[in-house]
């Protein structure tokens, strides 16, 4: 399904609708919630998001998706990407475990990070931010062109990490790695001044 709301004053107004159940009895199909162009999709009694695939992004100035009162995600059997970028905005202020939350941050997006305790994966373009409640993290996190810390992350098992176009990621309570079983986890620094610093790692 697609809710979309494009162009400056268009509006999606669910007020009182408190929880999203999306299926995947015919596949795996997206709940798609779109704000772009100054349109505003607005889910503030939204509380859970069951089982299901989502996909939501805020592009564009004044565009803006409203989940506000989101509390809580399917941890197990669900899919769920975040993405804003070009000004839009994603209000996400309550949500803390993203489990299966892929956060996606790119130049002029925005979207509340101090509340995560845990996610799924992060991507950072052109937006410097940290992460300061953040303990765990499942599959990767990606940098491109800024700088981030993770003070509190310890557990980095497993997971993928990029730095890009001069980006410097700093994991400064991680003391160890384990390789998980069969799987391949990648630290790749590319691009002039790109780092990946594990000051603890021993």
């Amino acid at each position: 399904g697609y809710w979309q709301a494009s162009g400056t004053g268009s509006r999606i107004v669910l007020a009182g609708l408190t929880s999203v159940v999306s299926p995947p009895s015919c596949g795996a199909y997206y709940v798609n919630v779109t704000a772009q162009s100054g349109g505003r999709v607005e889910l503030p009694a939204v509380q859970s998001l069951g089982v299901g695939y989502y996909s939501v992004l805020a592009d564009g100035s004044s565009s803006v998706v409203d989940l506000s009162g989101l509390t809580s995600e399917n941890t197990t059997n669900s899919s769920v990407t975040v993405e804003a970028r070009n000004q839009g905005q994603v209000l996400l202020p309550q949500l803390a475990d993203g489990a299966t939350v892929d956060l996606t941050i790119r130049t002029g997006g925005v979207v509340p990070v101090a509340q995560w305790q845990r996610l799924h994966s992060i991507t950072l373009d052109g937006v410097a931010t940290n992460f300061p409640a953040l303990t765990n993290i499942g599959s990767s996190i990606t940098l491109n062109g800024v700088a981030a810390s993770f003070p509190v992350l310890t557990n980095i098992d497993g997971i993928s990490l990029y730095a890009t176009g001069g980006a410097v990621l700093a994991l400064p309570g991680v003391g160890s790695y384990v390789r998980g079983v069969c799987t391949h986890g990648y630290w790749q620094a590319s691009g002039t001044g790109s780092r990946i610093v594990l000051a603890g790692l021993t």
